[in-house]
């Protein structure tokens, strides 16, 4: 199999919109989180996304989903360290969304097909996304949607990676993106129990806190570019994916994470398999909700061995949807590329057994991290992410 690299990032979120940005607010614990009018005052994560590197005519014709989509597609490719060319031609689009896109479909129910006219295929359909980004940024090979909740980007980015590795495509511009901070959303969330009430951005997300009190939801994006022979120009290589189904409860998480352990395991052994390599940092799924995050727990303590730290995003940028695994992905291959892992914002040093999380970020001289991701629908998706290795 060949091995796949990481040549380009962009980043649209709530605490930064680039990925030097990002990963400097992280480490320095910012928090991105602030009190907004929602249908009522809730806490959640915003993104200021700068559309200046878009034709003007395309701001009336698309969704923010899409804009945001194309903004850090674009960035990716603009700060691609790969030498040549990227090839265009054969390349792969692939973007994972939870699919939602609230916007869109108010709009529509409010009667708004009208004024969208013949631009609502483009604007509103599932593959929406992935076609005006192919189309805006000439990538011409296959151009792909993945929905699977929570786990979209990170299945995104497994299957983009197992393409690459069977010699399908030689490169792919994979990309998460969610636009779902609306009072609907907000309101849902809330009648399942789901949602923080905390009114305070510093104190509403605390992942794995014994009194953590729900998620925060966020907007945002990224992309990465995944090429095939690129040791040399990367910032880091994907080393393992695996992804379960728990075929259980639509919303819950199976308590003993006994098929998310599944998913661990087989993304651990691709993981030694390639590299000899286990991971020293897991970027958890952690959306601070007290089901989840015991589940999730659990998984972790049973197939990990030896010592680990454990780190979550969620904390300081939000629930992001379908596109949290490829951010906190992000956050991932910033880790292993600089040795650093990030603390989780506001939740006090913690340990179970061998899993460390540390409030505070420190330098380890980490090397491969894993990421975790779950999602509604009983969606696991694990993906492998180490130093580039030089041979």
């Amino acid at each position: 199999m060949r091995p796949v690299f990481v040549t380009g990032v962009g980043v649209a979120s709530p605490v930064g919109n680039d990925g030097d940005t990002f990963w400097a607010n992280l480490v320095n614990g910012r928090c991105g989180l602030t009190v907004h009018d929602v249908g009522g005052p809730v806490v959640c994560g915003t993104v200021d996304c700068d559309t200046s590197a878009l034709a003007p005519k395309w701001l009336d014709r698309t969704s923010a989903a899409q804009q945001m989509a194309f903004v850090v597609a674009d960035a990716a490719l603009r700060g691609r360290k790969g030498h040549g060319g990227f090839p265009r031609e054969d390349a792969m689009v692939i973007v994972g969304s939870g699919g939602i896109n609230v916007p869109e479909l108010l709009a529509l129910g409010d009667g708004g097909w009208r004024s969208y006219g013949r631009t609502w295929p483009s604007r509103g359909l599932p593959n929406a996304i992935a076609s005006f980004v192919a189309s805006q940024l000439g990538v011409q090979g296959p151009a792909h949607t993945v929905t699977t909740a929570c786990c979209s980007s990170t299945d995104a980015i497994g299957l983009a990676f197992e393409s690459i590795q069977a010699g399908r495509c030689d490169a792919a511009l994979v990309i998460g993106v969610e636009s779902w901070v609306t009072p609907e959303t907000v309101s849902a969330f809330r009648a399942i129990g789901a949602l923080s009430p905390v009114l305070e951005p510093e104190a509403a997300c605390r992942p794995f806190h014994e009194k953590r009190s729900g998620m925060v939801v966020a907007d945002g994006a990224g992309a990465i570019v995944l090429e095939a022979d690129a040791a040399s120009s990367s910032f880091a290589e994907i080393t393992g994916y695996a992804a379960t189904g728990d075929a259980g409860n639509a919303v819950a998480p199976r308590a003993d994470g006994k098929v998310l352990r599944r998913a661990i395991k087989r993304c651990l052994s691709q993981m030694h398999a390639e590299r000899q390599a286990k991971p020293s940092v897991v970027f958890a799924h952690g959306t601070g909700t007290r089901l989840g995050d015991q589940a999730e727990l659990t998984a972790l303590r049973a197939e990990l061995a030896g010592e680990c730290f454990v780190t979550a995003p969620k904390a300081a940028i939000g629930h992001t949807s379908g596109a949290s695994g490829i951010l906190e992905s992000i956050a991932a291959v910033y880790a292993v590329s600089r040795g650093v892992v990030p603390g989780t914002h506001n939740v006090p040093d913690s340990r179970w057994g061998a899993l460390s999380l540390l409030q505070a970020s420190r330098e380890t001289g980490v090397a491969h991290a894993l990421k975790v991701s779950a999602g509604f629908g009983g969606h696991n998706a694990v993906i492998g992410i180490g130093r580039t290795h030089l041979a």
